[in-house]
């Protein structure tokens, strides 16, 4: 049973074309989200706030020493993500870019020892690329792939089969590659793009993805996009796309704008 939100900064953006990302996670430090977050009755403190030295030209270009700097950043922020759950913590991890979600969920699927993990993808994006198939070889557009054990072989070595394909779920698509959706079509992955939340409702959508999360009862997780969300809410954000679910949207059905 946990008892505290244990919030982890990982101040990277070398994953994402947009590298200023690296400065959310102390953005909202000095906003003082564990304060806010228990003023609402929530036990949340600072586990650890992760910073990583310049990258050099090498680690910025593409090759192999850029997937390799990525892979290292991911896989310290597995460790640490793995340690708050081993102090029976619930680790909320705060980036970044989302290349970084394959050291979290990496470091839960090896804390909590069980099978593949379930997960709720909400994002923009389907970050299903390999390195054959993305048109920019940016590595934040390779994690659900990689967790599901393709890709680049750095990272299906760190998070290869840390999720279940049958228990993932991406929520709010409306931006993507053929490619990836032939992709995650081919191994049976649900995928509720944007036009379908519209059609059906915020609140009915949410309950089929943590359904199929949840299935078999083993543990799953959610990870969050903020590009996910429509970009009068969160405009600050390395990818905008227009068209994403609004803060007001209704809990029972979200019409089209």
């Amino acid at each position: 049973m946990t008892r505290d939100i244990a919030l982890i900064g990982a101040a990277s953006g070398l994953g994402a074309g947009v590298r200023e990302t690296a400065e959310g996670p102390a953005a909202l430090e000095q906003f003082g989200l564990a304060r806010r977050l228990a003023e609402r009755g929530l036990d949340a403190y600072w586990h650890a706030m992760l910073e990583f030295p310049r990258a050099d030209d090498a680690e910025c270009s593409h090759g192999p020493a850029y997937f390799a700097a990525v892979a290292r950043r991911a896989a310290r922020l597995a460790d640490v993500v793995a340690a708050a759950l081993a102090g029976k913590c619930l680790p909320v991890v705060l980036g970044g870019d989302h290349s970084l979600a394959m050291g979290t969920w990496a470091g839960a699927s090896r804390a909590l020892g069980s099978a593949p993990l379930g997960l709720v993808w909400f994002d923009a994006h389907l970050d299903a690329h390999t390195p054959e198939t993305t048109p920019s070889m940016n590595a934040h557009g390779m994690p659900v792939a990689a967790l599901l054990g393709h890709g680049h072989a750095l990272f299906r070595a760190l998070a290869g089969g840390a999720v279940a394909k049958d228990r993932l779920c991406l929520v709010g698509i409306r931006a993507y590659q053929p490619e990836e959706m032939a992709f995650l079509r081919a191994l049976g992955v649900r995928m509720i793009l944007m036009a379908e939340v519209r059609e059906r409702g915020v609140g009915a959508v949410l309950d089929e993805a943590f359904a199929i999360a949840a299935k078999g009862g083993g543990a799953y997780g959610l990870s969050i996009d903020l590009d996910g969300f429509d970009l009068a809410d969160a405009p600050g954000v390395g990818l905008r796309e227009p068209g994403g679910m609004g803060a007001g949207a209704d809990a029972t059905r979200q019409t089209a704008s």
